[in-house]
């Protein structure tokens, strides 16, 4: 009987510790600490240390270093484990409250390499200057954006390092119309214009084609005026020809 009571002591006793356990000082809403939590890990580092995943079905996951209401700067980081150890080294997500923008790194145990940088009014900024962006595709090549399929935008800006105006300067060498027609006989496409193979292979470059098609463009131009003069010329001429004959036919 005493042996009886005894377990049935120590048993109440357990649950009585257990439910203490999980019960915060409002009757069980609530559970606050002054000591670290670790889960999955008995020697947490920090305030609150989780060896594993963390999994919600609703509702936001909030980590912040201040006031809930203050808008300040905060840290979200994953460690590299080694044996269950965390290293100092690994990757971490920090908000700036001072400039407004939310920062991609990955750090090792002295320096922090910035990935992307997200600023509140939508700018994305890339660090270090060497990063690129694939969209599509994970294959960037030396692109700093590439995309694999189309574009659609309603203006696209190219800072193009040259124009094609070096057309209407007096020591500019314009092909004589000839030796255009001999290049396409030739070659099959226009000179300074690259081929059809050439394009299927290589591509273009948006503002360099767009400098050398208003090269043709000028040329063109200079062609025209060109004949202008010519046919001005032979009207003329033919002006002058036409009243020599009225003489001869009025004799």
């Amino acid at each position: 009987m005493k042996k009886a009571t005894l377990t049935l002591f120590i048993f109440l006793i357990a649950i009585s510790l257990y439910t203490q356990q999980w019960t915060g000082p409002d009757g069980g809403n609530t559970i606050t600490t002054s000591y670290s939590v670790g889960i999955g890990t008995s020697n947490p580092s920090e305030k609150l240390v989780v060896y594993g995943n963390i999994s919600t079905s609703e509702g936001d996951i909030l980590l912040t270093n201040s006031t809930i209401n203050q808008e300040d700067s905060g840290t979200i980081r994953w460690n590299e484990y080694n044996n269950g150890n965390p290293n100092k080294s690994g990757a971490f997500i920090r908000y700036n409250g001072d400039n407004n923008y939310l920062q991609f790194l990955t750090n090792t145990e002295t320096t922090d390499y910035e990935h992307i940088r997200i600023y509140r009014g939508g700018n994305l900024l890339l660090q270090p200057t060497s990063g690129a962006v694939g969209i599509g595709t994970i294959s960037t090549g030396s692109h700093k954006l590439a995309v694999e399929g189309s574009i659609g935008a309603r203006e696209i800006k190219v800072q193009a390092s040259g124009w094609s105006d070096f057309v209407f300067l007096d020591d500019y060498k314009l092909p004589t119309l000839q030796e255009v027609e001999d290049h396409i006989k030739k070659k099959g496409h226009l000179q300074d214009i690259p081929s059809a193979q050439d394009v299927a292979e290589n591509g273009i470059r948006l503002g360099e084609m767009d400098a050398r098609l208003l090269q043709k463009i000028e040329e063109l131009t200079l062609y025209m005026i060109s004949l202008k003069k010519e046919v001005r010329s032979l009207k003329a001429q033919n002006q002058d020809l036409q009243k020599q004959l009225n003489q001869i036919k009025s004799r």
